[in-house]
């Protein structure tokens, strides 16, 4: 839980605002299917594990057989509107289908044709993606936090598994405060379901598509490459502990949208590149 878990302490009493008040969350023990995105996601979209599916080496681009399909696919089957904003990655060549209405980075639940259909919309938010530490991206993506949420490289306890360099200090200064960024995204997707008075109709998950975003997280198959950072929402719902892969993700969310069932829910999930939750 290296960079997340600090969030809830006085290190940066602003983030993750939405997992207090009306919403309910619980932490699971999640592991991705692999330690970086591309291989794993495709496990999410498919709900197959990339050594079965023939997607682990990254970038490859596997053939899906003709069945496979996004899990999007099922859901829209159900009634639901489905939309994915904005990145895919899935590591599956062109003829694999996912199954959104829409994707992009307009798409948005509020594009449906009726206010009243239920739907299923995914937001990855890049803030945090490993990327976001190269050259002056930390500090253009930063440049509107407050005080209370700026670290300095003196601020940081350094992990064993570091060395205690300036550089390093900096890096996960710098990460720390992409993630207080990430909280003010998260809140603002999640204002807008309130404004749209959704709030007790939905059900929102919250989760990385592996492990920490740096090295000796990402790419590395350790805890702290695998290990997903997950928060689950929702007004009335029973959350079971327990551990779990991302690859479970479609049976989860078909399960829990009723996606079989003419009675469906209103659903939203919000899923973020490289957040660490990871120890």
């Amino acid at each position: 839980m290296h960079h997340l878990s600090c969030l809830y302490s006085a290190c940066c009493p602003s983030c993750f605002r939405w997992i207090t008040g009306s919403w309910a969350a619980r932490i699971w023990l999640v592991f991705a299917a692999a330690p970086v995105c591309a291989p794993s996601r495709s496990a999410i979209i498919t709900g197959i594990m990339p050594t079965t599916l023939g997607s682990l080496p990254m970038r490859c681009k596997a053939t899906p057989p003709p069945h496979v399909v996004g899990f999007p696919t099922r859901l829209r089957n159900a009634g639901y509107w489905c939309t994915n904003n904005a990145k895919t990655d899935y590591n599956l060549d062109h003829s694999f289908q996912p199954g959104w209405h829409e994707s992009g980075r307009t798409a948005h639940w509020r594009t449906r044709p009726d206010s009243t259909q239920p739907f299923f919309a995914v937001f990855n938010l890049h803030v945090t993606h490993e990327s976001m530490l190269f050259g002056d991206k930390p500090v253009a993506a930063t440049r509107g936090l407050p005080d209370a949420a700026r670290r300095t490289a003196a601020d940081i306890r350094v992990p064993p598994y570091y060395p205690d360099t300036p550089g390093i200090r900096l890096a996960l200064a710098q990460r720390l405060e992409l993630a207080a960024v990430l909280d003010t995204d998260v809140g603002r997707i999640l204002d807008e379901l309130a404004a749209d008075g959704l709030v007790d109709d939905t059900i929102v998950f919250f989760w990385g598509d592996h492990g920490e975003g740096i090295p000796h997280g990402k790419r590395a198959l350790t805890e702290h490459g695998l290990r997903e950072a997950v928060r689950i929402a929702a007004a009335h719902w029973l959350l079971k502990a327990g551990a779990t892969s991302s690859a479970d993700a479609l049976a989860t969310l078909t399960a829990e949208t009723r996606a079989d069932d003419a009675d469906l829910l209103l659903a939203a999930l919000v899923a973020i590149d490289d957040v660490g939750d990871a120890g």
